[in-house]
């Protein structure tokens, strides 16, 4: 989990408490880049991990998005498998050029 979507998490789960432990939370975009400063760029992707993660469910049918927390008991242990490197063969650079084929008209 990344330091933004960590942010993003802690956010909501303040938002919540607000509201005497409510599992669910209504904010608009806006208010939550106010309270946490994750940039409106990056807001979607951790929309979508936080989804992917099993610890929030977003209704997207409503404006504002209504959050819907998941309770711990009910997280999913998901496996995440890190990406394997393969070892191939060393980069060969060569520091011949090809020969030009535009015979000199395609240049400055």
């Amino acid at each position: 989990m990344s330091s933004s979507e960590f942010k993003r998490y802690c956010t909501l789960l303040r938002l919540a408490n607000y509201d005497y432990g409510a599992a669910e939370v209504e904010i608009d975009q806006k208010q939550l880049a106010e309270l946490d400063g994750v940039s409106p760029r990056t807001d979607f992707n951790i929309h979508t991990r936080l989804e992917e993660y099993g610890l929030i469910n977003i209704d997207r049918k409503k404006k504002p998005f209504k959050y819907t927390l998941v309770h711990p008991n009910l997280w999913l242990e998901q496996e995440f498998k890190r990406r394997e490197l393969q070892k191939r063969g060393r980069i060969q650079v060569q520091t011949k050029y090809p020969p030009d084929l535009t015979g000199g008209f395609g240049t400055k």
